[in-house]
């Protein structure tokens, strides 16, 4: 048999009869009872009418607060159902992800759950979305990866650079294909998002003068993609090939990662093994 708590409503209700009885009891030491009056009877009427209104007025408010909470509680359940998710996602917008030849990629490119994100260094949410992209990756770094392409931003920013071209370059030039270059993509990324202030930037990490064409190649790519497949808003999460349901936010990926990632692979090879079109 489970314990009996307080609910607010009733302290709430146990507050008011406290109140009306101390004012009975000042009343009856102000001696207003020692005969029917008027006043005694319209005060005790007062007091009764608001007593009841408050009671009632707290009960329905009590009702109601109970009713949205348990329809929340509802929606958050069905909302982290992997089944409902991979339906809103396989029935929104679709894009052409198909690599470059050269990617930002964080994670296990062979993983089963494959999102690209399209940034902006200048926004704020984006700022949130890549603190919650290294979680992603640090709880699940063999069930996620992360393509991020950039817009081209404010030229001018770096130099007569914009940020993303000269993040882009620096990339390119100190980072790609080394040992650690998952790491340090990570830190450069974090690092611009943590200061976002441009000389900084610039001091410490110092772009080499370079007459090599194919420099400029990756970011045009990006940015070409992004106005190819009319994305404007950032950041925009692109899992398997599908825009990620508006309803949902990055966050929500926390819980919703193993159940999803193993649903998308069962899918994949059911859909192979019938000769039907994977999901990207």
């Amino acid at each position: 048999m489970k314990a009996k708590t307080w609910c607010r409503l009733c302290l709430a209700v146990d507050a008011v009869l406290i109140v009306q009885a101390g004012v009975v009891a000042t009343m009856y030491e102000m001696q207003m009872f020692g005969g029917i009056q008027p006043i005694a009877i319209l005060i005790s009427a007062v007091i009764f009418v608001f007593v009841t209104s408050a009671i009632l007025l707290l009960k329905i408010n009590f009702n109601d607060a109970q009713k949205v909470s348990q329809e929340l509680i509802k929606a958050n359940r069905v909302k982290s159902d992997p089944e409902v998710f991979v339906h809103f996602l396989r029935s929104g917008e679709q894009f052409d992800i198909s690599p470059f030849s050269n990617e930002i990629t964080l994670g296990n490119p062979e993983a089963p759950l494959r999102i690209l994100v399209v940034a902006n260094l200048h926004c704020n949410p984006c700022r949130m979305a890549f603190s919650n992209i290294q979680q992603l990756l640090s709880i699940y770094p063999s069930q996620i990866s992360f393509t991020i392409r950039f817009t081209r931003g404010r030229d001018n920013t770096i130099g007569e650079l914009s940020a993303s071209t000269y993040l882009i370059r620096y990339w390119q030039q100190h980072i790609q294909g080394t040992g650690d270059e998952q790491r340090r993509t990570q830190t450069l990324i974090a690092d611009w998002y943590e200061e976002m202030d441009p000389d900084w930037f610039r001091e410490n990490y110092k772009l080499q003068e370079s007459t090599d064409s194919d420099l400029s190649n990756i970011e045009e790519q990006h940015y070409a993609w992004i106005a190819e497949q009319e994305i404007s808003a950032t950041p925009t999460f692109i899992i398997n090939g599908f825009k990620m349901p508006g309803n949902y936010r990055s966050d929500d990926l926390i819980a919703l990662v193993p159940g999803v990632a193993d649903l998308l692979k069962t899918r994949r090879m059911a859909e192979n093994k019938n000769g039907s079109k994977e999901l990207a």
